[in-house]
């Protein structure tokens, strides 16, 4: 091999060990990133499940004062029977949420695609949802009665959906509420907007900051 051939080729290695290089430097770019999204994940997870363990733990102590008594007394002066709402046998799955009426308007409400719908587990925000504009439509103490008889058996997942909890009358009420939610979204330009309409129309406390913590809005 003469020398301009020798040069040659040096060049040719020399170029292909750059190459190896910046193979290497992306490589170990990229494990990076991936090892701070799953850290950031495992993080948001176990702060959402703090959240949520919070509501559970005070969601029973609510019900171990009411000492399982059925008939609550209301401010107002009335009362309420939890029996009217909650079933003491739990109903059949059934669909009460449809993609195209409810999930894919709730991903384009909150900006995400359409796609994060498919999957069996949703994003966070949509549980918030349902339980902040749905099922919290119903009394309180009832809303506490179901969360307490309805535990957790993993992260963000509970035994029954909430429906199956509920009696048949309590369930066609859930449907009306599920139903007025689909209609508010269908004229909101956004997340905030739908809470204001929506809390204004029926009367729900107005929480602007409710979805913060997710970095949706």
């Amino acid at each position: 091999m003469n020398q301009e051939e020798e040069e040659k080729q040096k060049k040719i290695d020399e170029k292909k060990r750059l190459a190896e290089e910046k193979a290497k430097a992306e490589k170990a770019e990229k494990a990076r990133k991936k090892k701070e999204a799953e850290e950031k994940k495992k993080k948001d997870e176990e702060l959402q499940q703090e959240i949520f363990d919070k509501v559970e733990s005070k969601v029973q102590k609510d019900i171990d004062r009411q000492e399982e008594k059925q008939i609550i007394q209301l401010q107002g002066g009335g009362e309420i029977d939890v029996n009217l709402y909650v079933s003491k046998s739990h109903a059949q799955k059934c669909t009460h949420y449809y993609k195209e009426l409810f999930y894919y308007p709730l991903a384009d409400l909150f900006g995400v695609p359409r796609s994060v719908m498919d999957d069996y587990v949703k994003p966070h925000f949509v549980a918030v949802s349902k339980h902040n504009f749905i099922l919290s439509r119903f009394p309180q103490r009832v809303v506490d009665r179901i969360l307490a008889d309805n535990k957790y058996v993993g992260f963000c997942r509970r035994e029954y959906h909430h429906y199956q909890l509920l009696t048949p009358e309590a369930d066609a009420q859930y449907k009306l509420f599920i139903w007025q939610v689909q209609e508010m979204m269908k004229v909101s330009s956004s997340v905030k907007d739908f809470i204001i309409k929506y809390s204004t129309e029926y009367k729900l406390p107005i929480q602007l900051n409710l979805f913060d913590i997710f970095f949706f809005e």
